[in-house]
């Protein structure tokens, strides 16, 4: 089973109503929380019933449709965290990048 592999975690800050001080703020988390979970039972009801008589393929197939639905649901309802280091250029695109890719090319010739 194929499963995201590119992406280095989310950002899920905002989805705890305890944690918000201003009403519409705890109404918005709440919202956002209860969206998010309707999307992870959707995805777990697709897994099968594991019992002490699971064979070890099932638990490996329950364990992938596990985390499938869950970076599913966190693709859906999260924003993606980027990793900035220090030669990170945020700015970059990829109009830049064909560019940088011409100049290379020009001076190789």
């Amino acid at each position: 089973m194929e499963t995201s592999t590119g992406t280095m975690g989310w950002y899920i800050s905002g989805w705890d109503p305890t944690k918000e001080s201003e009403e519409e703020d705890k109404k918005k988390a709440g919202e956002r929380r209860e969206r998010a979970r309707r999307c992870y039972l959707a995805g777990v009801g697709r897994s099968p019933v594991l019992s002490d008589c699971s064979t070890e393929e099932e638990v490996v197939k329950a364990a992938g449709l596990l985390r499938e639905t869950m970076t599913t649901t966190l693709d859906e309802h999260a924003r993606k965290l980027k990793r900035w280091c220090s030669w990170s250029k945020p700015w970059w695109c990829e109009e830049l990048k064909e560019l940088r890719k011409d100049l290379g090319r020009a001076r190789r010739k």
